[in-house]
């Protein structure tokens, strides 16, 4: 029988969570991306922590850039990746790990005289 896992522990040090035999998970796959289509989409639940990531730099191809990942585990048990935007990194500046949060999906705002559009979310922290 798998150990079962136990609470997160200092994330500086790489060290996602120790289970009942003293193992520590050093690095965890990341959970499915939260997809937010339709305005009013909404994703609820526990705030486990960020990572930093390299991803593919959309406006600069073949280059890199930083972006930070939020790990959300919703009622169900289900862990969920949101990626950061300015909206979201603003209001996840607010969350701490276990805190619920809840993330609306408000729509699209559309930017450079309607040429590109951003999406814009209500993000909800209810204190643990």
């Amino acid at each position: 029988m798998p150990p079962k896992t136990q609470e997160p522990v200092d994330q500086a040090s790489n060290v996602q969570s120790v289970d009942d035999e003293g193992w520590e998970t050093v690095v965890e796959p990341y959970g499915e991306t939260y997809a937010f289509e339709n305005a009013g989409d909404t994703l609820t639940g526990t705030y486990k922590g960020s990572k930093e990531v390299d991803t593919e730099d959309l406006n600069n191809p073949g280059e890199t850039r930083a972006q930070t990942v939020y790990e959300i585990v919703d009622e169900n048990g289900k862990l969920w990746s949101v990626w950061s935007s300015f909206n979201i990194e603003q209001g996840m500046e607010a969350a701490n790990p276990n805190d619920m949060v809840r993330i609306r999906f408000d729509g699209k705002v559309p930017i450079d005289n309607g040429k590109r559009s951003v999406k814009t979310f209500t993000i909800a922290v209810k204190r643990t």
